[in-house]
């Protein structure tokens, strides 16, 4: 297999989670109503809406600075989607960025670093 850029943020290749996740969740959205006659009428406003997460784990400082760095709230992403089986391109929202420090030893300091991602054009 070949080595797959899975997630680039604002133009800046971020590393494959190889000791974390990339989730990706295709979610509609819709309105629901419920008809005078009781039936259930759906409205789709919009089908396969990305969301996901991105969670890394076993990081330097300042691979976690780099990384934040190029962060933005409304962000453009281009992610590997194996549901489409190709590269999408979106603008999204990024949203709960979080770090935790999950080792100290000696001088050795390693980080987690978590984010979330809310698609909101394509």
């Amino acid at each position: 297999m070949s080595n797959i850029q899975l997630l680039t943020i604002n133009d800046y290749n971020l590393p494959n989670p190889l000791k974390g996740n990339l989730t990706i969740t295709n979610k509609p959205i819709f309105n629901k109503y419920e008809c005078e006659d009781g039936s259930i009428k759906i409205e789709v406003i919009k089908s396969n809406v990305i969301n996901g997460s991105v969670t890394y784990k076993g990081l330097f400082e300042s691979e976690v600075k780099a990384i934040t760095n190029k962060l933005s709230l409304i962000s453009k992403l281009t992610l590997y989607n194996p549901i489409e089986q190709g590269t999408t391109e979106i603008s999204a929202l990024i949203t709960d960025i979080s770090v935790k420090n999950i080792v100290t030893k000696d001088d050795a300091k390693a980080w987690s670093l978590s984010f979330k991602i809310e698609e909101i054009d394509r």
